[in-house]
């Protein structure tokens, strides 16, 4: 049930109230928003920013996580039928994820595990 999925990177955007970056993916028919912190990012030598290709997964299993600059699990906490939207908790921080094909394949209360990596 892992995808690995190419997308790139439509807006990055601070919240107002932590270091925290919202970042939107587009790629494979997918489109996800997902909240890392600032530090994660540095850490990890993430320079994101609009245009810039990445590699992503959306999976209810951890798997292999050693090729991944960023690994973040979480909780499915709602799902939207009409945006075919799923929203997970990863430690308070927010993962939506927009696709038909992902809709189905989670339920709430589902484990949810969020990687990314540079193209």
């Amino acid at each position: 049930m892992a995808r690995l999925m190419r997308g790139v990177v439509r807006s990055v955007g601070r919240l107002g109230y932590a270091l925290v970056e919202r970042v939107g993916i587009a790629g494979d028919g997918v489109e996800v928003e997902v909240e890392i912190p600032v530090r994660v990012l540095r850490e990890a030598g993430l320079g994101l920013r609009e245009g810039v290709e990445v590699v992503f997964e959306v999976a209810r299993e951890a798997g292999s996580i050693d090729e991944w600059s960023v690994v973040m699990q979480g909780e499915v906490y709602l799902k939207k039928e009409g945006e075919s939207a799923v929203y997970a908790s990863l430690g308070g921080l927010q993962l939506v994820v927009k696709s038909p094909k992902i809709y189905n394949e989670f339920n709430v209360g589902d484990k949810v595990y969020f990687k990314l990596a540079p193209a």
